[in-house]
């Protein structure tokens, strides 16, 4: 256990798994962060439009929706431009 290949092997594992982690919390946010957005400007956000964005893992995607949750002007819309992120 105490080779130096072991070590190593374990610390790209760490490394890993670390950035998987990373990467996961990110979208975890920006999804946080879009949801925040449209209850400020709309009051409320309906259950189905949380779970639509729940389907989204792609950041870039995910990055663009927070550009657009800003700029829409209904949720309406937003809905509509979610509908072609998940399609």
């Amino acid at each position: 256990m105490g080779s130096p290949l072991f070590e190593e092997w374990t610390r790209e594992e760490r490394k890993e798994a670390a950035e998987k982690a990373r990467k996961e919390a990110a979208i975890t946010i920006t999804k946080e962060n879009i949801l925040d957005i449209l209850a400020e400007r709309f009051d409320f956000v309906p259950k189905d439009t949380r779970k639509r964005l729940e389907n989204l893992s792609d950041s870039e995607i995910l990055n663009e929706l927070v550009r657009k949750a800003v700029r829409v002007d209904t949720l309406k819309e937003f809905d509509e431009l979610l509908e072609k992120a998940l399609r």
